[in-house]
């Protein structure tokens, strides 16, 4: 395979801004974060292309791992929360309970370090390989970096409706450095997913044709907020639990930490990397608590334009 000359990309400087959270569709909300680069991002991309993934598949997850845990198979959640690694497992679920199906296990049947990177790459395609409900097929059927980037964030992470427009944008942006291709997309040239509003409902989402959002799975299409052919709608994720209230933790293993609680090392000192769908903590109440952070480029602030109906 010939080697890919990837272009140099240079390393923003953040400052790091607490907030009080805010509900989804606030002005807060509208801040586009600036995005941090982490040293594992490129291996990771690799490693899943390597597996057979597209581009876009691959940039998809990475995405994801960025958002949860900038990519860092050491980090722990913040305060004592149970997230641990790359993709935030959590402790009495799938890092070192579950049964056939934990880091802490798999590491001992590999003979490896569990806070390796390797074996938790490894580990992810373990469970994507072996546990159908963490959603390859749907992976697998996404041609946009934005639409898997959703996909792996509500079937593996268990995580429908966590806001996906960091995720998404920390995907476009693997995608654009990593890959093949000239920007984000697919590697065949497709455009990136561009976000949507859904007006009525505050629903945040991306420009996806109705067949593309159906494959992911617990989201909806909706119509007048994007442009383009009449196929091409909003796809938001719907939202069920069990008693109604907070968004779903992934019941079937006790799952990824996808509760937006800040990553620190394994000293428990928070090194400012991002946190997880805005690093509002949830992982008590299951509902949105304590301290948003920002990261906010030296460059300035962006901000994304809310997407009204196409008259």
């Amino acid at each position: 395979m010939a080697s890919i000359v990837r272009p140099p990309f240079v390393l923003g400087f953040a400052i790091v801004v607490s907030a009080a959270c805010a509900p989804a569709g606030s002005e807060l909300g509208e801040v586009v974060q600036a995005l941090e680069t982490f040293e594992n991002q490129e291996p990771a991309f690799d490693y899943f292309v390597a597996k057979g993934l597209t581009e876009t598949q691959s940039a998809g997850i990475v995405g994801n791992l960025s958002a949860e845990s900038g990519v860092d198979p050491t980090i722990r959640q913040l305060g004592g929360g149970p997230g641990r690694g790359l993709a935030q497992w959590q402790v009495g679920g799938r890092w070192d309970t579950t049964s056939g199906d934990n880091v802490l296990d798999y590491a001992a049947e590999q003979g490896a370090d569990p806070l390796s990177l390797p074996l938790q790459l490894d580990f992810i395609w373990y469970e994507l390989t072996e546990f159908p409900s963490y959603g390859l097929t749907k992976l697998r059927a996404t041609t946009t970096a934005g639409a898997a980037a959703i996909s792996f964030a509500t079937n593996f992470e268990g995580c429908p409706a966590c806001d996906s427009s960091k995720r998404v944008q920390y995907a476009n942006d693997v995608l654009a450095r990593f890959g093949a291709g000239s920007g984000p997309g697919s590697s065949s040239g497709q455009p990136a997913a561009e976000p949507c509003l859904v007006d009525a409902t505050g629903d945040e989402g991306e420009c996806l044709t109705t067949s593309e959002c159906a494959a992911l799975g617990s989201h909806v299409s909706t119509p007048g907020y994007c442009p383009g052919a009449d196929d091409v709608q909003c796809c938001t994720p719907v939202v069920t639990t069990a008693d109604g209230g907070s968004p779903r933790q992934d019941a079937s293993s006790g799952g990824v930490s996808s509760s937006g609680a800040d990553p620190v090392d394994p000293a428990g000192a928070d090194h400012g990397e991002p946190a997880a769908e805005g690093g509002c903590s949830s992982a008590s109440s299951g509902s949105p608590a304590g301290v948003c952070v920002l990261f906010v480029a030296a460059l300035g602030l962006s901000h994304r334009r809310r997407r009204r109906p196409v008259r």
